[in-house]
């Protein structure tokens, strides 16, 4: 006689922890299984681990997408990137420190941004890149960094991930439909990205509405430029021109 498949759920705060409780679970489970005269076929016994958080390449999700996970990850490696400069600030020359900076800071804060980058968190990446640009070039506490951003032209965190969002709505043109799609006039509006109707705060949250929303809050010149690399290149020259501190700043300024 063969029973059905049976499934046992066993939890644990760690690995240590859920390898003890499976070990205790599986013995009494065996016990279990002699005392109602049943053989476990353990050759067939499969243990399958599930986690509430998931690190896919490079990024950290956790249930519930509020991304606290992998912005904890990014600024512990801004934290690295600033104990690193703090030691080379003496050998390397400026154009060094900000060949370390887009190494080891630049590049953990642009992977993936438009998947987190608008997180509830996402200021702590801020305060971490602030306080990276302080060291490097000398800014005392109090002081605003905005002059050094500008005269730099590195883009704030905010920047970057308004970077990122047009650059992705211009490198794939097709999966956004525009206004002068639905009519047959040219009008001024005609190049805007149309928003589907929602009514949940989820749907504000995903990327490809905030990737719409930010593309069309660019000033006209920008958003009429075709050619891809010329785009990229004047958006980038715009935001560093301009040291955004937030979406929510980009999106007020007028046109």
């Amino acid at each position: 006689m063969f029973a059905d498949d049976t499934t046992i759920t066993v939890c644990g705060k760690n690995l240590e922890e859920l390898q003890e409780n499976i070990a205790i679970v599986m013995d009494e489970f065996s016990s279990w299984c002699q005392c109602n005269r049943l053989i476990l076929n353990e050759n067939k016994t499969v243990i399958t681990n599930f986690t509430l958080l998931r690190r896919l390449p490079g990024t950290y999700f956790d249930s519930k997408l509020t991304f606290s996970d992998h912005i904890h990850y990014v600024c512990q490696s801004l934290n690295k990137a600033f104990y690193a400069i703090l030691q080379l600030k003496d050998v390397l020359d400026e154009s060094g420190i900000v060949s370390v900076y887009y190494a080891l800071a630049h590049s953990h804060m642009s992977y993936n941004i438009m998947a987190w980058g608008n997180a509830k968190d996402k200021d702590r990446v801020f305060i971490a890149q602030k306080r990276l640009v302080r060291l490097m070039y000398n800014i005392k506490p109090g002081n605003t960094c905005r002059p050094i951003f500008k005269s730099k032209q590195i883009l704030t965190f905010p920047c970057i991930y308004i970077l990122k969002c047009v650059l992705y709505v211009k490198r794939n043109p097709s999966w956004f439909n525009t206004l002068g799609q639905f009519h047959q006039y040219n009008t001024r509006n005609g190049r805007l990205l149309s928003i589907d109707n929602h009514t949940t705060n989820s749907f504000k949250q995903s990327p490809n509405y905030n990737c719409t929303v930010i593309y069309n809050n660019l000033p006209n010149f920008l958003r009429d430029i075709d050619k891809y690399e010329h785009f990229k290149h004047k958006v980038k020259s715009y935001l560093a021109d301009n040291v955004f501190y937030s979406v929510k700043e980009f999106l007020e300024k007028s046109d």
